[in-house]
């Protein structure tokens, strides 16, 4: 499919449109979630520092079987490649007494709908830069328990404890009341998180809607959180000038399934008040963007009715671009008939090309795309991230394989070769080996 013939592009915010200084959110959000976890659910005050070597145990996508308080890394197979109980890295004779065959046996369920509520209470699953950190401090909390304990622990506290700390961090109510420790930082000095927008990011959006096309921007959050990162990567307070129109608190990945909001208008979308930048619930709005730009809430039906009315086709075609494949890739993909493009920054993190190699890589965990196995003692080494070495892709990859029309590590990939090419052809950009990115 090439972009230039595309009829609408819609962008996810965070982490897509804005990208984040992954450095400073891990430092922040680890230090919200520990002191809650000490001041208000009893845990020993040792989970109150941060090393660097604390920090090499992050890794998006790493599972936690909640039963065992293990750690899992899994290949297309569902196979464990690698495994950690709490903190402490485990053997391959140790991973294979505790796992028959050393295969995680929720992995085909979540291999078939990665959309779905977090693993329920088999497992949690770690997918986005906003929730990563939550791996290391669940695994510290996992130490800590079992030293408390002689005889095994009921690990299951935990899941409800890190669900108590992500809210709040990001309950959307927190953001006006600057309460938590997410908000205010950013509220603060944004600069210090948001990173700005390239020039050639801003001239695309603009150049993709003087083509004719639509662009939209979809993203869960809030308008007056995303009011506030959008003018900060956009350095422009008018930020709305860069699209057709803007959808807050969509919700996903439920926005591209059934309609769950009110029972009486349960895909309605709303406008907002821009003078308490909050939607106004008691006056539910049709999509018309001749009188309004910027809505809250809604649904993919209505959505996609608009979208063919606007650009007069029964069957426009979409192309989607978001940083998580639980949330964005998947449900748009297997749910709807828009193409996906997914901004993955371990694409440019795994070759040396990006300012957050130390956060967004693990020597401990390896590629988040490949695992080369160690058949003689187990021992954990840094993977070569090339899919086409001896070796084996992870789960993640066959997930991205599936779903992903295009893979890019940043929009300034897309931008620059619109720029070059607008006849480039989104499977240009299925290239799942980093390696392959170093040019």
């Amino acid at each position: 499919m090439k972009l230039s013939s595309c009829d609408a592009i819609g962008l996810d915010l965070d982490h897509t449109l804005a990208r984040y200084n992954i450095r400073e959110c891990y430092r922040v959000v680890y230090k919200g979630m520990a002191e809650h976890l000490v001041k208000e659910k009893g845990y020993e005050d040792s989970i109150l520092e941060m090393d660097d070597k604390d920090i090499d145990f992050i890794l998006r996508g790493i599972f936690m079987d909640i039963e065992h308080g293990d750690f899992i890394k899994v290949d297309h197979k569902g196979v464990i490649v690698k495994a950690s109980h709490g903190t402490r890295m485990l053997s391959t004779e140790e991973i294979q007494s505790k796992y028959k065959d050393s295969v995680w046996k929720h992995w085909q369920s979540l291999r078939d709908n990665v959309a779905q509520d977090q693993g329920g209470s088999n497992y949690r699953l770690f997918d986005n830069n906003f929730d990563a950190v939550g791996v290391l401090i669940a695994a510290k909390l996992v130490d800590i328990l079992d030293k408390r304990c002689d005889s095994p622990p009921n690990y299951a506290p935990i899941i409800h404890d890190l669900i108590s700390c992500f809210g709040v961090l990001y309950r959307p109510d927190n953001f006006q009341c600057k309460r938590g420790n997410w908000f205010p930082n950013v509220i603060n000095n944004p600069e210090r998180f948001i990173e700005q927008c390239s020039n050639e990011v801003k001239q695309w959006l603009l150049d993709i809607r003087e083509s004719g096309k639509i662009v939209f921007l979809l993203t869960t959050s809030h308008y007056d959180y995303a009011n506030l990162v959008a003018s900060t990567a956009l350095n422009d307070t008018n930020w709305t000038k860069y699209f057709d129109f803007v959808i807050c608190n969509a919700q996903k990945a439920g926005y591209f399934g059934p309609g769950f909001f009110t029972k009486d208008n349960p895909n309605a979308f709303y406008a907002i008040d821009f003078e308490s930048q909050k939607e106004d619930l008691d006056k539910p709005v049709v999509m018309d963007t001749d009188s309004r730009t910027v809505y809250s809430r809604g649904h993919f039906t209505e959505l996609n009715e608009f979208l063919v009315r606007a650009l007069g086709k029964p069957h426009p075609k979409v192309v989607y671009i978001g940083d998580s494949l639980r949330a964005d890739i998947f449900p748009v993909r297997s749910r709807t008939q828009w193409e996906t493009v997914y901004l993955c920054e371990e694409l440019a993190a795994e070759c040396g090309k990006s300012d957050y190699i130390d956060e967004i890589c693990s020597n401990l965990w390896g590629s988040y795309f490949t695992e080369t196995l160690d058949k003689d003692n187990g021992d954990n080494k840094r993977v070569v991230p090339n899919t086409e070495a001896i070796g084996v892709t992870t789960l993640w990859s066959l997930i991205i394989s599936k779903y992903a029309t295009a893979v890019i590590p940043s929009l300034d990939y897309l931008a620059q070769d619109f720029a070059a090419d607008p006849d480039i052809n989104l499977e240009s950009f299925k290239k799942l080996a980093p390696t392959q990115w170093l040019g």
